[in-house]
C-alpha cells in the first residue's frame, strides 16, 4: 500500500492525528508544499516541526520567521489548528546519570566535526518523542543539506516498521 495512504488511515483513525517532521534550510516552501500535499490527500496534519541548524545564519532565521508566520495567519493552516516547533540541532555534550541527554548549542554548519551525531540524535531524539506521544509520523527530508536528510532518514530507519506509520521523502538536485 502507498505510504501516504497508510498514514491518512492512522491520521483518520487517531484523533490526534499526524505530525509533520521537515528537515528546513533556506527555503521554508519546502516545508509548507510537503503539508499541503498532506493536506490536500486528506491526512489529518496536527503539527509541523521544522528540524533545522542555529538561526544565527540570516537564511535559516528568515525562514523560521516565515514559517511561524505562516502558521499564525495561513487560514487552511489556522483553521485546522496546526501548530508550528522549531527544532534547531543540537550536539549532545553529556548524558545525565538517568540516561538523558544535554543538549549544547544549535549548530551552525554541518562541516563540523560533531555534526552527523548531533543531526542523528536532534531527529531520533524528536521521534522518540513523538511516537512515545502515541503520533503518527510523517518524514521530509527535502529541505537544508543533503548530510541532514541522510541523517534523519538513518535516525527514522528504526522507528519505520514500529506500530505507527512513517512517510520519509527525500529530493536530491541533479547535476548537469
Amino acid at each position: 500500500m502507498n505510504a501516504i495512504h497508510e498514514a491518512q488511515r492512522e491520521a483518520h483513525r487517531r484523533d490526534d492525528g499526524l505530525v509533520l517532521v521537515c528537515s528546513i534550510g533556506g527555503k521554508p516552501q519546502v516545508a509548507t508544499f510537503a503539508l499541503d500535499a498532506l493536506l490536500r490527500q486528506g491526512v489529518n496534519v496536527k503539527r509541523l516541526h521544522a528540524v533545522h541548524l542555529s538561526t544565527d545564519d540570516p537564511r535559516l532565521k528568515r525562514s523560521i520567521d516565515i514559517l511561524r508566520a505562516q502558521f499564525a495567519t495561513h487560514p487552511p493552516y489556522v483553521q485546522r489548528g496546526i501548530s508550528f516547533e522549531s527544532v534547531p540541532i543540537r550536539p549532545v555534550r553529556q548524558i545525565t546519570d538517568a540516561g538523558h541527554p544535554v543538549y549544547g548549542k544549535p549548530m551552525m554548519r554541518i562541516d563540523d566535526q560533531a555534526a552527523p551525531d548531533a543531526i542523528w540524535m536532534t531527529f531520533n531524539g524528536l521521534i522518540v518523542r513523538l511516537k512515545t506521544e502515541g503520533m503518527a509520523v510523517a518524514l521530509c527530508v527535502m529541505g537544508g543539506p543533503r548530510l541532514i536528510g541522510l541523517q534523519a532518514l538513518s535516525a527514522a530507519s528504526g522507528h519505520v516498521f514500529a506500530r505507527r506509520p512513517m512517510l520519509a521523502s527525500v529530493h536530491a538536485r541533479r547535476h548537469p
